[in-house]
């Protein structure tokens, strides 16, 4: 599986853990994160190639900080430019919010 492909696939996965996390919508920061984790699966989904088709990835740690910080790890894993032009938005996006997510802890 390419990297890119690895981390949409991911993102899916925080995405889904996310909403589940997210079931009082009057907590408006939890909102915004299921949010944000939204947008950058978008983000990076955008980034594919037209004939890949994503799959979720598990991730064995529980909840969307394991996640995340996955995605960071694979995003790491090849420098920024062997990925497509428009990866840095994804990169900030999930720094972003793998530190909102650590302030939770």
């Amino acid at each position: 599986m390419r990297s890119l492909e690895r981390v949409v696939g991911l993102l899916m996965t925080a995405a889904e853990r996310s909403r589940l996390a997210t079931w009082d919508l009057e907590e408006l920061a939890a909102f915004q994160r299921d949010t944000a984790v939204s947008e950058a699966l978008w983000s990076a989904t955008g980034l594919l190639e037209p004939d890949v088709v994503p799959v979720p990835v598990e991730v064995e740690q529980p909840g969307v900080l394991a996640v995340l910080e996955e995605v960071e790890r694979e995003l790491r894993r090849l420098a920024i430019g062997a990925y497509p032009m428009g990866t840095s938005a994804v990169v900030a996006l999930v720094c972003d919010l793998v530190g909102e997510y650590r302030c939770l802890r």
